[in-house]
């Protein structure tokens, strides 16, 4: 649920993203919590979904916050609190937020700021994965914008022992990421 954290024109902002998203994205995923299910399994192992509230807070999201020491950018606290969703693989491949576990994706990206110094050298933090398997999707959190967004980093995992290499800028903030994302749904037929 959206809240005191997520300003208004964010929660409006982020709504019709996921409003695109649903419109435009299989609603099949193969593990679906109980509280998403929209209908049997299929043979293959399929289940349709649908998005439902997400359960986290603002405290939530302030605990997590100070445990890894950066805020998230508005926009990014919108997508975590709006709804759960399943399937967000884009160009991009979003944190699934289960309605049973909404962070716990978060988390495992996160995994790579605590474990693997390049990250916290350059100050990039994890959020998300590149779609083509290339490495993870971060926030360069050295170049903090005034509106409290960050642009966004790809960095390919082969890379990263040049010690000159600091990853590859693919959106100026993770608002542009998602109209990017937006644009890309809204063209297919």
């Amino acid at each position: 649920m959206l809240t005191k954290l997520v300003r208004a024109s964010d929660q409006e902002r982020i709504k019709r993203f996921v409003n695109v998203f649903v419109e435009r994205c299989t609603d099949v995923a193969v593990a679906v919590p109980d509280a998403m299910r929209n209908g049997p399994t299929d043979g293959e192992g399929w289940t349709p979904w649908k998005p439902v509230n997400s359960p986290i807070v603002d405290d939530d999201i302030l605990a997590f916050e100070s445990e890894i020491g950066v805020s998230f950018p508005p926009l990014f606290r919108a997508y975590l609190m709006h709804k759960c969703l399943l399937m967000t693989e884009f160009a991009v491949v979003l944190p699934e937020t289960p309605s049973d576990d909404p962070l716990g994706r978060l988390r495992q990206y996160l995994t790579l700021w605590q474990t693997e110094p390049f990250f916290r050298n350059h100050k990039l933090l994890p959020f998300a994965y590149d779609a083509e398997g290339a490495g993870p999707v971060c926030f360069d959190i050295a170049h903090r914008r005034d509106d409290g967004d960050y642009p966004v980093v790809r960095v390919d995992q082969g890379g990263m022992q040049a010690e000159s290499y600091c990853g590859e800028r693919i959106a100026g903030s993770f608002s542009e990421l998602l109209d990017n994302i937006e644009n890309e749904l809204l063209s297919y037929g």
